[in-house]
C-alpha cells in the first residue's frame, strides 16, 4: 500500500537506492566501520585479554620514543622524493612519444599501457627482480666504483632501486593522463609560434609544459598517493612474505598483525595519514602557483 502512494521520481529513486545498496552495505562494513573503529583502537591499549583506554599515550610513543617509527618513515618519505619525480618526468617522456600521429601508434599506447592492466603488484614484484637483475648488478657497479658496503646495505639498495624501476614500468595511468592534455592543446597554437620561428624545445617550454599545469597537478596528487601507500604488496613479494622491508607500511603491518599491538599500530597509521594528506595538500598548493590559464 505504501508503494502505491509513492509518484514515479519517488519510486525512480527508491528503486536506485535499491540498486546501489550492495555497494553501499560493502561501504560502510569494509571502510566505514574500521575507519571508525581504528580511531577508537587509537586511543587503547588493545589486546586479546583486554583493553585499556591511554589516550594519547600511542601517538606520544610514536612521535618521541620509537626510533623505528623514525626510521620506516624517513625511509619511505625518501622513496617518495626520488620515485615521484622520475615517475612525473618518465611519463612525461612517454606520453610526448605516444602523441606523435605516425602508423601503428595505437599499437604502442596499448603497449606502454599494458603493464597498468595486465600485472598485479604481486606479478610484476616476481617479474620485475628477474629482468632488473640482468640489466643491473648493485655489487658490480658499486665495486665499479670502488664503493665497499655490507651486505645488508647492498639488499636495501637492490630492493630500493628495484622499487623504483618497477614503479616507473607501471606509469600507464600518469602517461594518459598527460596524453590527454598534450591532445587537449589546440594545434594552432603550435602552428603560431611556429611561424615565428621558436623551435620545438621552445615550443615545449614555453606552450606545452605551462597548458599542461592541471593534468601535472592530477599527476603529482595521484603519484604522492601510491607511492607511500602501493610500496606494501611489491616489497612484501619482494622479501619473500617476511617483515624485513624498511617502508612504512610493513612496519605497520608488523605492529598489528604480527606483534599485535593494534592499538599502537592504528595510532602510527593516522599519523602517517596526517602526513600524507599534508604533503599531497602541500604539492597541490605550489603546483597551483605554476598554472596558466587555458
Amino acid at each position: 500500500m505504501g508503494l502505491k502512494r509513492l509518484n514515479y521520481r519517488q519510486k525512480d529513486v527508491l528503486m536506485g537506492y535499491i540498486a546501489i545498496s550492495p555497494w553501499l552495505i560493502g561501504f560502510a562494513v569494509f571502510f566505514v566501520f574500521p575507519l571508525l573503529f581504528s580511531i577508537v583502537l587509537s586511543f587503547l591499549k588493545w589486546s586479546f585479554n583486554g583493553s585499556t583506554f591511554v589516550w594519547l599515550d600511542n601517538y606520544k610513543e610514536a612521535l618521541f620514543n620509537d626510533k623505528d617509527f623514525w626510521y620506516s618513515l624517513g625511509v619511505t618519505l625518501g622513496y617518495g622524493v626520488v620515485s615521484i619525480p622520475f615517475t612525473i618526468l618518465f611519463s612525461f617522456i612517454l606520453a610526448l612519444l605516444i602523441n606523435q600521429k605516425i602508423k601503428g601508434i595505437g599499437f604502442f599506447r596499448m603497449v606502454y599501457f599494458l603493464p597498468v592492466v595486465a600485472a598485479s603488484d604481486v606479478v610484476v614484484a616476481k617479474i620485475g627482480p628477474e629482468i632488473f637483475s640482468k640489466m643491473v648488478n648493485v655489487t658490480v657497479t658499486l665495486e665499479t666504483f670502488g664503493i665497499q658496503v655490507s651486505p645488508n646495505t647492498q639488499n636495501f639498495i637492490t630492493l630500493f632501486s628495484t622499487l623504483i624501476t618497477l614503479g616507473l614500468w607501471r606509469v600507464g595511468i600518469q602517461m594518459l593522463i598527460f596524453l590527454a592534455g598534450l591532445q587537449s592543446i589546440d594545434p594552432q597554437i603550435y602552428e603560431a609560434v611556429e611561424l615565428d620561428g621558436a623551435s620545438w624545445w621552445k615550443s615545449l617550454w614555453a606552450i606545452t609544459i605551462p597548458l599542461l599545469g592541471p593534468f601535472t597537478v592530477i599527476n603529482v596528487v595521484f603519484t604522492v598517493i601510491e607511492s607511500f601507500t602501493n610500496v606494501f604488496t611489491i616489497a612484501r613479494v619482494l622479501a619473500r612474505g617476511r617483515s624485513v622491508t624498511p617502508f612504512f607500511m610493513d612496519y605497520v603491518y608488523r605492529l598489528s598483525f604480527e606483534e599485535y599491538r593494534l592499538g599502537y599500530g592504528s595510532a602510527v597509521s593516522w599519523i602517517f595519514l596526517i602526513i600524507i594528506i599534508s604533503l599531497v595538500l602541500l604539492a597541490y598548493y605550489y603546483s597551483q602557483r605554476f598554472l596558466v590559464e587555458r
